[in-house]
């Protein structure tokens, strides 16, 4: 493994529901892509302007007209006008709950790179290769090649994470500023593990914007994220774990927007850790 520093498939039709939930999600993508991506060293701990990547003017597909109970006008995905009871005046951080540990460096076996450091003009992980970010940042997003795998770890992602086709995707303790969207991937995505599998120990994050999961084959984790926009699950295959029947995990997250769960199998847990979630929740996710 190196040390990298830098300085400065066709497969059956979906459920008429999961292409809805699954069109409805790409919707939000664009619109995320064309109007909230960040500049480099842009800081969205107070949410971005009017709402940003987490609904279209006036709630799009996300929710009911006007915000509806997914927010107040432009109050962003963080909390009522001011704060409120969610979090300091203006919105300020997500919660005190969270905070990076720059300490937790540890890593999987695996890594046919490690980057460090501030990395400028985004990041691309080529076909067949792993990065492990370890208390790096990113201005510009990261993209993960089909084949590719990618490790966060105590880093920030000013631009979000894009991952199609991927066989690994795991953030942990990092900070993420634009949408997560992991699709079609061969095998693990996890967003955390809430510290109840095994280590190393996969911390949650603070993941600002939507996350989309779709048509992930298997192992797939969200735990102990604070998360500031929907979260979609739609159409995994395959249990979390590998020799076990349970399916993909969402537990004890702080979810600042819609839960959306369909047609995935088996049926996603949360594993006796529930959530907190701040919008609406559909579908097999319901009561989470």
């Amino acid at each position: 493994m190196k040390r990298i520093s830098y300085g400065a498939a066709a497969r059956g039709p979906w459920h008429a529901a999961a292409g809805l939930l699954s069109a409805t999600a790409l919707t939000l993508l664009a619109a995320a892509g064309a109007a909230a991506s960040p500049t480099p060293g842009q800081d969205w701990h107070g949410g971005p302007p009017h709402g940003g990547p987490v609904g279209l003017p006036h709630g799009g597909p996300v929710g009911p007209p006007h915000g509806g109970p997914v927010g107040p006008p432009h109050g962003g995905p963080v909390g009522p006008p001011h704060g409120g009871p969610v979090g300091p005046p203006h919105g300020g951080p997500v919660g005190p709950q969270w905070s990076l540990n720059p300490e937790e460096t540890e890593v999987p076996p695996g890594c046919t790179s490690t980057l460090t450091g501030t990395i400028n003009g985004g990041l691309v992980v080529p076909t067949g290769q792993r990065y492990c970010l370890v208390g790096a940042t990113v201005q510009g997003g990261a993209t993960v090649s089909p084949g590719a795998g990618i490790v966060v770890q105590a880093s920030r992602l000013d631009g979000g994470l894009r991952a199609e086709q991927a066989n690994y995707v795991r953030i942990c303790d990092s900070l993420v500023n634009g949408p997560v969207v992991a699709h079609d991937g061969t095998k693990y995505v996890m967003l955390g593990d809430a510290g109840d599998d095994g280590t190393p120990v996969c911390a949650g994050s603070l993941l600002h914007g939507p996350v989309v999961l779709i048509h992930n084959q298997a192992g797939v984790e969200v735990g102990g994220d604070w998360i500031t926009g929907p979260l979609i699950l739609t159409g995994t295959e395959g249990p979390a774990f590998e020799g076990t029947d349970v399916g993909a995990e969402v537990e004890a997250n702080h979810i600042y927007g819609p839960l959306a769960c369909s047609c995935n199998s088996p049926l996603p847990t949360n594993d006796g850790l529930p959530n907190v979630v701040l919008g609406p929740e559909w579908g097999q996710c319901k009561g989470f």
